[in-house]
């Protein structure tokens, strides 16, 4: 994983990882997924734009500071665009029961369409035009 403004980067998992939650053959490096995921969320918050969150998935969920920072980031004013994964997680299922979330699931039909969707979604149809 890579914080794009900072540049920090950190191994979010690996098959040698012995420490730690696994997910499949993975062990997920928790400590360092907190030093550089959740501090470029946690960042995100502090610059003017859209937070980008890819993805919200099994290995991300073993962090509960990212779930947090997850949390503080929908309860902001800034529009959020997050990817999360299909299966049921109490947290996943929470994202997806706020009255504030419209959830698009990713078609072959749809993907192509989807990128100018999320421009006109997001508010930053104008922008896009310049």
């Amino acid at each position: 994983m890579e914080n794009i403004y900072s540049g920090n980067e950190a191994v979010l998992s690996h098959v040698n990882y012995k420490y730690g939650p696994r997910v499949g053959k993975y062990g997920v490096d928790v400590a360092s997924f907190d030093r550089v995921g959740v501090n470029a969320l946690r960042e995100a918050m502090h610059r003017k734009g859209c937070v980008i969150i890819d993805e919200i998935g099994k290995m991300e969920l073993c962090s509960e500071a990212f779930r947090k920072a997850v949390a503080a980031v929908m309860d902001s004013d800034y529009p959020v665009l997050g990817t999360i994964p299909i299966y049921r997680h109490p947290f996943l299922s929470g994202l997806r029961e706020r009255n504030d979330v419209t959830v698009i699931e990713v078609t072959a039909s749809n993907r192509g369409r989807l990128p100018l969707r999320l421009v006109e979604m997001l508010g930053f149809a104008n922008q896009a035009s310049r």
